[in-house]
């Protein structure tokens, strides 16, 4: 089987944009995760105020 420099290098850029797939996504689910588990802040009547 014969494997041209062409299919090599789109083999390569198919892996390197797999593992940048897979990185952002774990990058976000890891965000949304964090983001459920984070505490608000809780509301006070001061900030009522300030909203007019």
């Amino acid at each position: 089987m014969y494997l041209d420099p062409g299919f090599g290098s789109m083999l390569v850029q198919i892996i390197l944009a797999g593992l940048a797939v897979c990185g952002v996504f774990l990058f976000r689910i890891r965000a949304k995760i964090v983001a459920l588990f984070k505490r608000k802040p809780e509301e006070t009547d001061e900030d009522d105020e300030l909203v007019d």
